[in-house]
């Protein structure tokens, strides 16, 4: 059971770190989709908090069921296969609607079958952990930017247009 919810825990987290790399190279691509983008890597971010927030706590409550499932390493492996057969038909999936990401996504699942042997270590789920976290402060920091580029975007419009609607007051009183 605690490894389906690490599992779960771990494919959520990757799906929403995916998320956010996708989101930011559409972000790089074009100040039309800023906004929305904006708003959607802020949604992905929250969740993220939140999964990060569940596991450390599940993980603090559950250190002696840890021990447990390392003495019933048979169920385990077992547990695990099907889990890296999921990931597997996930990735095939994502291969074939992502454009570009094949070779991120084969990294990713060799990171994971290693990650998958090294289970039973804590100290793997707290690198998880704090990479995710690092992960989040770029994000934040990048939505603070894009937050300050789209203030001076905003800026220079207003700027314009009281600009052209004095020109067009100055013209109409001339005629």
């Amino acid at each position: 059971d605690l490894e389906n919810q690490v599992a779960s825990l771990r494919a959520r987290l990757e799906r929403n770190d995916k998320q956010h790399r996708d989101r930011l190279q559409k972000v790089e691509s074009g100040h039309a989709h800023t906004k929305q983008e904006l708003q959607a890597t802020q949604r992905a971010l929250k969740d993220t908090k939140t999964v990060m927030k569940l596991a450390e706590k599940r993980m603090d409550a559950k250190e002696d069921v840890i021990q447990k499932v390392k003495k019933e390493k048979e169920l385990q492996k077992m547990s695990l296969d099907k889990e890296v057969a999921k990931r597997e038909a996930r990735i095939k999936e994502l291969e074939n609607t992502v454009i570009g990401l094949g070779r991120e996504k084969t990294e990713q699942s060799e990171k994971l079958k290693k990650q998958d042997e090294r289970l039973s270590e804590m100290p793997t789920l707290e690198k998880q952990i704090e990479s995710q976290s690092v992960r989040i402060k770029d994000f934040e920091k990048t939505i603070k930017t894009l937050q300050n580029e789209k203030a001076v975007l905003q800026a220079g419009i207003d700027a314009r247009e009281s600009k052209l609607s004095k020109m067009a007051e100055l013209q109409s009183t001339n005629e």
